[in-house]
């Protein structure tokens, strides 16, 4: 009676959360108007890794309803995993981007809009696209000050027209490979900043504190406690799975590059600091989305473009007497 309870329940759960996003849209994204340019949107193939962890989540919860003892734990677990990948397809479906004039507006499933004026775009970064996947496409990254507005993959519908406006503006600056930025004046540069620090995406270590360290982290270790519950095989995938999530997700939060006037410090895990100074850094190597940093012939750091504030790096290193080497 309680599997039957349960089934009713979060077969409920689901459906309020299509049913609720779905309301959000009808209420939320406007229809076809005289000042609406575009509308954008996510293209449906990305359905594909959202149905795939459906499918996933549900196999995982089939052994669950032959336990007899604390199987609800279990199966919360992996209930969860799927309402997660849920909202993802709700997000393919449901995400638009409105092209107006003089602004954008960004509509994410259960979340308020955000509205971006053109006019408070100060620059915008045309570069490569390093998500998983997206390997050899292009995004657009807008930002005001530090604080990045949006993020817009080319993979995303009506996103050529969303270059031209922008491009119409003279706010897009391509970031190519370092070394040809070093040899093309004309192309967009950001100022040069003296102190600041390079950390992993806000967003990605956001993720990292909600689903590793508060959701699967946690999970892992209850199945490793409980050996009489859980069979072997569940124990050896939870350990395997903390020992990837854990040093993951503490490097992700711990990683941090700080540079001032004239040194670098470099973080890492697990928690150790070594500083150098700017002009000991002799050899930088370019990858295709990693840059590589040489004191000598001993590497200090690696930094993904795709780093907060990693366009400031980006200008510092450009200062510097250091080779710069493309291996991409």
């Amino acid at each position: 009676m309680d599997k039957i309870i349960v089934s009713i329940t979060t077969a409920a759960i689901a459906l309020i959360l299509i049913l609720v996003s779905y309301l959000w849209y009808r209420l939320s994204v406007p229809t076809v108007q005289d000042d609406i340019l575009y509308i954008m949107r996510i293209p449906r193939r990305r359905l594909l890794l959202g149905i795939l962890g459906i499918l996933f989540g549900f196999a995982m919860t089939i052994p669950f309803w032959w336990e007899k003892d604390n199987w609800f734990t279990a199966f919360a677990f992996f209930y969860l995993f799927m309402l997660f990948y849920e909202y993802w397809c709700v997000m393919v479906l449901l995400w638009r981007c409105i092209i107006r004039e003089d602004s954008l507006t960004i509509y994410m499933p259960l979340l308020p809009a955000k509205e971006i004026k053109f006019h408070e775009i100060e620059y915008v970064y045309y570069t490569d696209n390093h998500t998983f996947g997206m390997s050899g496409q292009k995004k657009l990254e807008g930002y005001r000050g530090r604080k990045k507005l949006f993020s817009i993959e080319e993979e995303i519908y009506g996103f050529p027209l969303l270059y031209t406006l922008l491009d119409e503006r003279g706010i897009v600056g391509y970031v190519p490979s370092m070394e040809h930025l070093k040899k093309e004046d004309s192309l967009q540069r950001v100022s040069l900043v003296e102190s600041f620090t390079v950390t992993e995406k806000t967003e990605d270590r956001v993720k990292t504190v909600l689903i590793d360290l508060l959701f699967i982290v946690p999970c892992m270790a209850y199945v490793l406690w409980n050996r009489e519950e859980f069979e072997l095989i569940y124990q050896a995938a939870a350990l395997i799975m903390l020992l990837t999530f854990l040093p993951h997700a503490l490097s992700t939060l711990l990683w941090q590059v700080t540079v001032d006037y004239q040194t670098i410090s470099i973080r890492t895990f697990p928690g150790i600091t070594r500083t150098y100074e700017i002009r000991q850094i002799t050899e930088i190597i370019e990858l295709e989305n990693f840059i590589v940093l040489y004191v000598g012939k001993k590497k200090i750091a690696k930094i993904a473009k795709d780093s907060k504030n990693f366009p400031y790096l980006f200008e510092r290193l450009l200062q510097t007497e250091a080779e710069i080497y493309r291996k991409f």
